[in-house]
């Protein structure tokens, strides 16, 4: 029990900080350059604590992210659940990896999530906004080693 109450603290706060980060007002032509800290931060969790992630509160942070956001409800939901799902599927020897690979497995996961938002953004009839998505990913996905250090902070 001791360690599950000494996760809460640092993963309520890396939730709090990323939803700031997310929802901060900044000029439309970056907006769609910003980085899906969010979903960094609930796959650092997934993978440096999968008992403390589970599916529900994954869908659960993707609906707020949807509300604040103002888009689609249950869109992130639906990303951020399926991303947990394949990461808890398949951290099975997910530690004896080396960092590099880990690294491209995360990435492998934020590309997919961001082709399941464009592709299903396209279906319900929203812009096509190919460039920003891709430039958003590539953003996310060199900002992941940095999210990942930053929240391994708090082992020390």
């Amino acid at each position: 029990m001791h360690r599950r109450q000494s996760i809460s603290l640092p993963l309520f706060i890396s939730f709090l900080l990323a939803f700031v980060v997310t929802i901060l007002p900044m000029p439309e032509v970056l907006r769609w350059w910003q980085p899906a800290w969010v979903l960094c931060v609930l796959i650092y969790w997934t993978l440096v604590s999968p008992d403390s992630i589970s599916l529900p509160l994954a869908w659960c942070l993707g609906v707020l992210l949807d509300v604040f956001l103002g888009t689609l409800l249950g869109l992130h939901a639906l990303i951020f659940s399926l991303s947990i799902f394949l990461l808890k599927r398949s951290r099975h020897g997910w530690h004896r990896q080396p960092t590099w690979l880990r690294s491209l497995a995360v990435v492998g996961v934020l590309m997919g999530s961001y082709l399941f938002q464009y592709v299903l953004t396209l279906f319900i009839g929203g812009s096509h906004q190919g460039v920003s998505y891709t430039l958003s990913f590539v953003l996310t996905a060199f900002c992941w080693p940095l999210v990942y250090l930053l929240l391994n902070l708090h082992k020390r």
